[in-house]
């Protein structure tokens, strides 16, 4: 309604402070996923160290080989998510 006005409730004043310190380079946000990335690869190398027969036993491995298979999946749908936006930019929309 236009011209109402109503005070901003806790939940929305957090969301806005949120919204307002946020780094317009997302710099929080990339080094978030650096984080996971760097804890990806550490726990996996860590695991595969202290339980060598994980990659050499076949049932372990079809396991791992089905969560490796996922991860490129959800990688290359990302790789093409950027693609189409940077295409619908282009384009104008």
């Amino acid at each position: 309604m236009q011209g109402h006005k109503r005070a901003l409730t806790e939940s929305d004043q957090k969301a806005l402070k949120k919204s307002v310190e946020a780094p317009a380079d997302h710099s929080i946000h990339i080094a978030a996923i650096e984080g996971a990335y760097d804890a990806f690869i550490e726990n996996w190398e860590l695991t595969f160290r202290e339980y060598p027969d994980l990659l050499t036993g076949p049932e372990n491995w079809k396991q791992i080989e089905k969560y490796s298979d996922n991860l490129q999946r959800y990688l290359e749908f990302i790789r093409s998510k950027h693609l189409k936006m940077l295409e619908s930019q282009r384009q104008g929309g």
